[in-house]
């Protein structure tokens, strides 16, 4: 990169800061193949959309990437970090991301992701799990506090599950699997990826995107960050509402965001990771149920918003025929 450090500094998981007279850098390695990584940065410097940041070009080859034995390494500005930032600020910016890449995407040779019967027999497979686990609970003599909270939610995982389950499967009958339209999505759309000051929030870490749905996007958005501090689904709405500012999701998009927000995913995830532990003293107990309560919480918030997205736009693909 042409840089003279005058100090290199480890700031995470194959991350390093690099400061130098030619400015402040993060460096990261990624297993991403080499062939991704790139494609990858070519569409964010044809893009220059404001709320991504850039990879760093080679001085000598112009090139973004440069490959090791096993692993691709990039570059971007190093951006200091606020504690700020607000869902609706990140639910704009994937709205510009996914508008502005939808159109650069059609000219691709690109793999698309597309919905499979592998996936539904995935969730089926939890369906059965969960079953084991509310089975061998009501065998135990003395059921943990975590578990008594798992069976005492049971009706709402359940119904989120097998909801989620149902849609899938007329969803692969009804479209085979495609998705209406297709993006550049991040993938990971989480506080711990957004850097720059609070009032321009800026996203890194594309290493895993991917071409899919753009509904993928902003449910994990609205499952991972913006419940943490939605209160109502009046929250919620305000958040799909700036993303649709930006980009308008078509009646089909919101069902399979119903979909996609119906099957319990955080529950189950921290449940099961819990079981996975064994024998645990009362501080672990303690944290876990406090984890637990809150995923359910949430959950509950989510299935208000599934609801309201399945209604309304069942109601407008009846009138639209």
């Amino acid at each position: 990169f042409g840089w003279q450090p005058t100090s290199v500094l480890r700031a995470g998981e194959r991350v390093w800061k690099i400061v130098s007279p030619q400015g402040t850098f993060a460096l990261k390695a990624t297993a991403v193949p080499e062939e991704k990584i790139k494609f990858v940065s070519e569409l964010l410097i044809k893009a220059n959309l404001k709320g991504i940041v850039p990879f760093e070009t080679l001085k000598n080859s112009g090139d973004r990437v440069v490959v090791t034995k096993d692993l691709s390494w990039y570059a971007t500005r190093w951006q200091k970090v606020s504690d700020k930032y607000q869902p609706r600020q990140l639910a704009a910016i994937l709205g510009r991301l996914h508008r502005t890449f939808q159109s650069f995407i059609k000219d691709e040779e690109t793999v698309h992701r597309a919905f499979s019967t592998q996936d539904v027999m995935a969730w089926k497979r939890e369906e059965i799990k969960l079953s084991s686990f509310y089975h061998d609970i009501k065998e135990e003599e003395f059921p943990s506090p975590v578990e008594k909270v798992f069976v005492h939610f049971k009706p709402q995982v359940e119904k989120g599950l097998l909801f989620a389950i149902r849609a899938a499967e007329k969803f692969l009958k009804k479209e085979k699997g495609q998705f209406p339209r297709y993006t550049l999505c991040h993938t990971r759309v989480h506080l711990s990826n957004v850097v720059g000051q609070e009032h321009e929030p800026q996203l890194i870490d594309f290493d895993h995107a991917q071409i899919d749905t753009p509904v993928r996007d902003i449910a994990t958005l609205l499952r991972k960050t913006a419940l943490t501090q939605a209160k109502a689904v009046t929250d919620l709405e305000e958040v799909l509402a700036a993303y649709e500012g930006e980009y308008v999701l078509l009646p089909i998009e919101k069902k399979l965001l119903a979909l996609f927000l119906s099957y319990p995913e955080r529950p189950l995830t921290v449940f099961g990771k819990y079981l996975k532990k064994g024998v645990v003293d009362d501080k672990l107990e303690m944290s876990s149920l406090e984890k637990l309560k809150n995923e359910l919480g949430h959950f509950d918030l989510l299935r208000s918003l599934v609801l309201k997205l399945w209604s309304q736009n069942s109601v407008t693909e009846q009138e639209g025929g």
